[in-house]
């Protein structure tokens, strides 16, 4: 008999979700579901150079290559997603340079408005400082670039838990506790307001181009902004 040791099974495990989340990615690469999304949000053959923060899957990235940017920097913290996004990106045959790196989302190894725009989908929730990640965000961006950003809603995690998810339930309970001023706000996972964000971006030199939202029983599950640095 066999025995599989932990490093042995973790590093299986490693390997199943790296297939996984690159079989997801081309999945919605194939019905135009990223590349629709950044051309709305005024992403195409002009940029010259664009960061996706929390890069995923890589779908993201590939995208934006697609859709003809110049240069592409790609990172993530957890290395689970920055592989896939790295074997994406090296099968997409595209003549654009990319990279993908490891990086903190609130600490980013770029310098000052060095980037037309930036991609950060989902991320927000999951930052240890929203307010330090937004700033960073818009550290990075040149004048008159652009930002394509989402975040959660209550109702993410609301709809997560009337389908039988848990995991929805703590930080529903928390963030709604930390915003009537009873407890500090969770470090991870957490659910956004609209005008905090908006109102930390403007602060920032961001003005807000389009915000969507879909909901559920009434409540944002998604937000979704593009937005354009002021000149500077």
């Amino acid at each position: 008999m066999q025995v599989i040791g932990l490093g042995s099974w973790r590093a299986r495990r490693r390997l199943q979700r790296q297939a996984v989340y690159a079989l997801e990615a081309r999945r919605l690469a194939a019905q135009g579901w990223y590349t629709d999304r950044l051309r709305d949000s005024g992403i195409d053959s002009s940029v010259r150079t664009l960061l996706d923060v929390g890069c995923g899957r890589g779908g993201w990235s590939c995208a934006a290559l697609q859709l003809g940017v110049g240069a592409l920097i790609a990172g993530d913290l957890d290395p689970d997603m920055v592989i896939p996004t790295a074997t994406l990106l090296a099968e997409s045959g595209t003549n654009s340079k990319w990279t993908a790196l490891l990086f903190d989302a609130c600490r980013l190894p770029v310098r000052d408005r060095s980037c037309d725009a930036v991609v950060s989908h989902v991320v927000l929730p999951y930052v240890p400082s929203e307010e330090d990640f937004l700033r960073e965000l818009a550290r990075v961006l040149r004048p008159e670039g652009h930002l394509y950003l989402t975040g959660h809603g209550a109702g993410s995690y609301l709809r997560a838990i009337l389908r039988g998810n848990p995991l929805g339930l703590k930080p529903l309970f928390w963030t709604g506790l930390a915003l009537l001023g009873l407890c500090k706000a969770p470090r991870q996972d957490r659910w956004q307001r609209a005008r905090t964000v908006v109102h930390t971006l403007g602060r920032e030199g961001l003005d807000v181009v389009t915000h969507v939202e879909n909901r559920f029983l009434g409540l944002p599950v998604i937000l979704r902004w593009t937005l354009r640095t002021r000149g500077r």
